[in-house]
């Protein structure tokens, strides 16, 4: 995202949780940012946005939604307690 001298809002809502949304920019250069959400169990959709809050110009570039990998057996990837060694 670019802007001049106002703050862009990159965000989400609607989706079953608790709306996020980040401030971006402010200077006069490009900046990244990212919004991490899990829809509802009866969810199917989502609303991304980008807002200028502000009246200077922003300017929103290359978005991606990207879909994070399913982590599998992180439950059995550790040692319990009552069952781990003690070293010395």
């Amino acid at each position: 995202m670019g802007t001049g001298t106002t703050q862009g809002l990159l965000g989400v809502n609607s989706f079953g949780g608790t709306a996020v949304s980040v401030s971006i920019g402010g200077a006069a250069a490009w900046a990244s940012a990212s919004v991490m959400f899990t829809t509802g169990a009866s969810n199917t959709s989502a609303t991304i946005y980008c807002e200028n809050p502000g009246t200077s110009d922003v300017y929103f570039d290359d978005l991606n939604l990207v879909e994070p990998p399913v982590l599998t057996g992180i439950a059995n990837a550790f040692t319990p307690i009552s069952t781990a060694k003690s070293f010395r």
